[in-house]
């Protein structure tokens, strides 16, 4: 069973992004890393789900998740 979602997104104005996602889905701000006065990285939650912005960069979108089934 699915116990958690967490969503990493690149984008090019993370405080915008942040706005967005907050108003629109009524995620709220966790965690946020900032440099030079602003924010380049933050993770939003809301349940279960879990969203996490990046300010632009090489890295690709990605889907991470955890489970309670375990390999047999």
């Amino acid at each position: 069973m699915l116990e958690s979602l967490t969503v990493l997104l690149n984008v090019e104005d993370v405080p915008a992004a942040l706005d967005f996602y907050n108003e629109l889905f009524g995620f709220e701000k966790e965690q946020e890393y900032e440099e030079g006065g602003v924010i380049r990285w933050v993770r939003l939650c809301r349940g279960q789900t879990q969203l996490m912005l990046n300010e632009h960069g090489e890295r690709s979108n990605c889907l991470l998740y955890t489970s309670d089934a375990a390999d047999e």
